[in-house]
């Protein structure tokens, strides 16, 4: 349990303030210290492209953007030598520019005895390009802090957050580099698959004399250099290209205002850096908005099941409020009896049952409610069922449901970006093909999927079905598994429900260890044709494993379901009830929706919704990325319930839990590492004096593991108050808050409340952009800023609709919309950390299974 801020705010709840309507939260620039006039405070949002060659829109976004490349090789590795001089004419065709900010490191310096390219051919190839070069060592940490500043000062404007890029083929330490210096520390093995981003604030110094000398080394008349320092001095933003090609700066590039110069002591410097420059025709109109606070509680799944704090006897209940004993409670020992009056609602509880030294200690403690046996004993069929099953199968199913319907013989072509790398990598001469069909896309990603969990949980228990006019269920495709549905029980759900039961009580499913090249061939046979059943295979699917812990399903498709039940003509329900079927079975649905028809996504997402899935509208080339994502995102703990116990003075106060309650329960059902809960709350009286110091919170998490022990999860902490605004903001943390106003601004928007989603958007934006001072709040802020902008752009987007339309229905979202909304009420804590929080993550995701990443590789090679 974490907070928005160290305090809870007890002051004013009515205030308001007038905020920019198109508020971007631009990070502003800090006041210039005269003594250190050439040294620069900025965040750098660095995109780690690990060893990735395939298509990913947030890469797309970065090399579009990005201000700066580091373009990597290992000195170990000629061929990655000889990739690096394609990189750089790619970033320059997508750049559009002769000269780009760029540096070129051999990595791995400290393998001298295995280099395949010298220093001299490095340094060559450097200044053939026209751009820096270091050889650098992710292992020692040799040159790695130098590259990255040396790449900063190559980029001619300044700005508060640069977008830096890593580049290079696979397996020459992009990932290693990146996270040497974010934290630090070296990882040496690193799961090739996986593409992120790191917010790490810098100083730099030598930004300005370098623009200076740059000026210089051009031959110009020294009354311009003079004249363009006297700029450099009060302008940010505004340099002259670097010596290969790049020009002056002279006053067509400067901006329709006059240059401030201010001086201290004699020296020239700014106090302020120069806002950023906007376009006259931005709109200043502003909105009336309540003041955000940080009165926020986040709940995360990730580690439910590490558990460092078991305790040895049963949780002790209060008789009043079914509060748990913990860390925070006041107790008193009376000879043989334990006096506890309750924290939360007063209530005297005597328990001879519980010895002093046996009170918690800590503020997250887990219990063992029940054993695998015990609930076996005592649970439902099912329950028993499960408790008895092995825990290589008690992970459940996956399961692949596949459209096949005619629109997936669409032609897709490839992406720009990934056009023009295989045509810098291969040559003039390069052969094949610049489109696929969505089914050969979707095809080649299961594929890659299937190999890589043959490797990494090869007792895994895959099973896929197919789905166009008829419905096909393949099974693991050994012999007599695959069948058809019969199509006169294709608008029944119950029949539709029993068929996938009796399927898998007939059909042992085998794991990938004998499955694995069955399915390939079978799925290298598909073909497109007839219409999209998806309501009977979702039906079957969930069939087939009810009764499997932590089963996931996923759909892929690129139509609007008209076959069947699920008909959005027809049954507009469906996939509300399917989504409550699936979250009572403990079933996780995802769906990949595939660029091309429309999917009437609105109402299909809801199973997704509901059953604590993800949803994407995705370029077909993309899909092999987010079946790895949902796959790295596995299902940790089922039956997962929430409750939140709040101090009687306290009642949550957000729109996706009912109001002025101080007890919420909370049925999440399957729990992913990345899931995450918030809950807001407020006083009940504002601007009542309260009579406590501390604020006792407690959350109680109820969970089954895979093993089938049922447990409880504690948590308890306690928080001081404040009533003063300035005090509560510089106390904010700003990942919780960022999570916090993500998730509830796409839950309002998504329930059409676009006025009140845009409102609470803007209000806490201006908080964070006020009160983010420390590096950590800046790095977050940074992270908050990048991962929330594609929210912002549909809240605003649905905004300008409803005032031309005076009205929104939920017809009114597109797919990307829903995919869009649905992702941020999901949003991950993780995703909006920091450089300085980032390595908890990082440490989850290094990867053992050295088998898995040769393939990887051997695959990128072919």
């Amino acid at each position: 349990m974490d907070f928005g801020g160290s305090l809870v705010y007890v002051g004013p709840t009515d205030e308001q303030e007038d905020i920019p309507e198109e508020d971007d939260l631009e990070e502003k620039e800090e006041e210039i210290d005269p003594q250190n006039a050439d040294e620069e405070t900025c965040c750098l949002d660095i995109l780690d492209t690990a060893g990735q060659e395939e298509y990913s829109s947030v890469r797309d976004m970065y090399m579009s953007s990005g201000d700066g490349f580091m373009i990597i090789y290992s000195i170990t590795s000629r061929s990655s030598f000889n990739e690096a001089s394609a990189i750089y004419r790619l970033v320059q065709k997508i750049k559009g520019m002769d000269h780009v900010p760029s540096i070129l490191c051999g990595n791995k310096s400290d393998l001298e005895q295995e280099r395949e390219v010298s220093f001299e051919e490095g340094k060559k190839l450097a200044e053939s390009l026209g751009i820096p070069f270091l050889e650098t060592s992710a292992k020692t940490g040799s040159l790695v802090k130098e590259a990255f500043e040396n790449l900063v000062l190559e980029i001619p404007e300044h700005k508060a957050t640069h977008k830096i890029v890593m580049l290079g083929s696979g397996a020459v330490g992009k990932s290693s580099l990146t996270i040497r210096y974010v934290s630090d520390q070296f990882v040496e093995s690193y799961d090739p698959t996986i593409e992120d981003s790191y917010r790490k604030m810098i100083k730099v110094k030598g930004r300005r004399r370098k623009a200076e000398q740059a000026l210089g080394e051009q031959g110009n008349p020294r009354r311009q250099v003079s004249r363009v320092r006297s700029f450099i001095s009060s302008i940010s933003g505004i340099f002259s290209r670097r010596l290969s090609g790049r020009r002056s700066a002279t006053a067509e590039d400067l901006p329709d205002q006059q240059p401030r110069s201010d001086t201290r002591g004699g020296h020239p410097s700014r106090r302020k850096s120069a806002p950023p420059i906007r376009s006259p025709t931005k709109s200043k109109k502003t909105i009336k908005c309540q003041k955000a606070d940080t009165n926020v509680i986040l709940v995360s799944m990730k580690d439910l099941d590490q558990m460092d704090n078991i305790a040895t006897g049963d949780p002790v209940y209060c008789d009043g409020c079914q509060v748990v004993l913990s860390c925070i409670s006041e107790t008193q020992q009376d000879e043989d009896k334990l006096l506890w009056n309750c924290e939360f609602c007063g209530h005297k509880n005597v328990s001879t049952e519980v010895r002093k030294e046996e009170i918690p200690k800590s503020d997250t403690i887990d219990y063992a409610l029940s054993g695998p046996e015990e609930q076996a004993a005592t649970g439902t069929e099912t329950d028993k069922m499960e408790a008895t099953k092995p825990a290589t199968t008690g992970s459940g199913y996956v399961v692949y449901c596949l459209d096949i319907s005619g629109s997936m013989g669409g032609i897709t072509q490839l992406p720009e970006l990934q056009a023009e790398w295989k045509k810098q990598r291969d040559g003039e001469h390069a052969s094949g093909s610049n489109s696929v069909t969505r089914l050969q896309a979707i095809q080649e990603a299961l594929l890659r999927q299937l190999e890589r969990l043959h490797l990494d949980n090869p007792d895994r228990r895959v099973i896929f079905l197919t789905f166009e006019s008829k419905v096909e269920v393949y099974g693991d495709c050994s012999d007599n598994t695959i069948q058809t549905v019969p199509s006169s029980i294709h608008n029944e759900f119950e029949p539709l429900l029993s068929y996938g039961e009796k399927y898998s009580t007939e059909h042992q499913i085998k794991p990938l260890t004998e499955s694995y090249q069955k399915i390939v061939t079978e799925v290298n046979k598909l073909k497109p044709k007839g219409c999209t059943s998806l309501g009977p295979a979702l039906s079957v699917a969930m069939g087939i494993v009810n009764g499997s812990v932590g089963s996931e399903i996923i759909l892929c498709t690129d139509g609007a379901p008209n076959g069947g039940i699920g008909n959005m003509n027809r049954d507009p329900n469906f996939y509300v009830e399917a989504g409550q079927y699936a979250k009572k079975k403990n079933i996780t649905i995802s769906i990949l929706a595939v660029e091309g028809e429309r999917t009437g996504l609105e109402k299909v997402s809801k199973c997704a919704d509901i059953s604590g899935g993800t949803v994407n509208v995705l370029n077909p080339l993309e899909i092999s990325r987010q079946l790895r994502l949902i796959s790295q995102n596995y299902v940790i703990a089922t039956y997962v319930t929430v409750t939140l116990f709040l101090h009687p003075e306290l009642e949550v106060d957000d729109p996706r839990f009912p109001k002025g309650s101080s007890k919420i329960i909370k049925e999440v059902g399957s729990a992913t590492k990345d899931t995450d809960m918030t809950f807001s709350f407020k006083l009940k009286n504002p601007g009542k004096k309260l009579d406590i110091e501390k604020i006792p919170f407690q959350v109680q998490i109820s969970y089954t593991l895979k093993d089938g022990r049922n447990m409880l999860r504690t948590i308890s902490k306690s928080l001081s108050t404040t009533d003063n605004r300035q005090t509560m903001e510089e106390a904010m943390n700003v990942n919780v808050v960022g999570t916090a106003v993500v998730q509830k601004t796409a839950y309002l928007a998504s329930k059409g409340d676009i006025e009140d989603a845009r409102s609470k958007l803007l209000s806490s934006k201006s908080m964070i952009s006020k009160g983010s001072k420390n590096l950590q709040q800046r790095e977050d802020k940074v992270a908050f800023i990048e991962e929330s902008r594609s929210l912002t752009q549909v809240v605003n987007k649905l905004h300008k609709e409803r005032k031309q339309t005076n009205s929104l229905s939920a017809s009114g979202f597109s797919d990307l919309d829903t995919a869009v909304l649905h992702a941020n009420v999901m949003q991950s804590a993780g995703k909006l950390y920091g450089a300085s929080k980032k390595m908890e993550l990082v440490k989850r995701r290094m990867e053992k299974n050295k088998a898995l990443t040769e393939a990887y590789y051997g695959y990128q090679q072919q």
